[in-house]
């Protein structure tokens, strides 16, 4: 359970400075503006730069749930080692790393 729990709190570690480099506050401030901005009724007036919003608009959420999966993932395996570790279930173990 030792090298477990150091390789979890290591990935931990890496999606927090993944975040910041990352700079999802700003990649989701930025996704709500163009959301925002497509919302307009004259969005389509500018046929190209809609398309290119819109493109701008399904990259970013991409990305965004991309991440977001990956958070919650990690969220669920460490609620899962501690639960194991509260049991003292060994075989978690097995599933966590799977």
């Amino acid at each position: 359970f030792a090298d477990l729990k150091v390789d979890l709190e290591s990935a931990i570690l890496r999606l927090s400075d993944f975040e910041v480099i990352f700079d999802f506050e700003s990649k989701s401030a930025t996704l709500i503006e163009l959301e925002n901005k497509a919302a307009l009724p004259d969005f389509w007036n500018n046929t190209q730069e809609a398309q290119k919003t819109s493109q701008q608009i399904s990259n970013l959420r991409t990305e965004i749930q991309s991440y977001q999966q990956t958070a919650s993932e990690l969220e669920d395996l460490q609620i899962l080692f501690e639960l194991a570790m509260e049991e003292e279930d060994l075989g978690v173990g097995d599933e966590i790393v799977a």
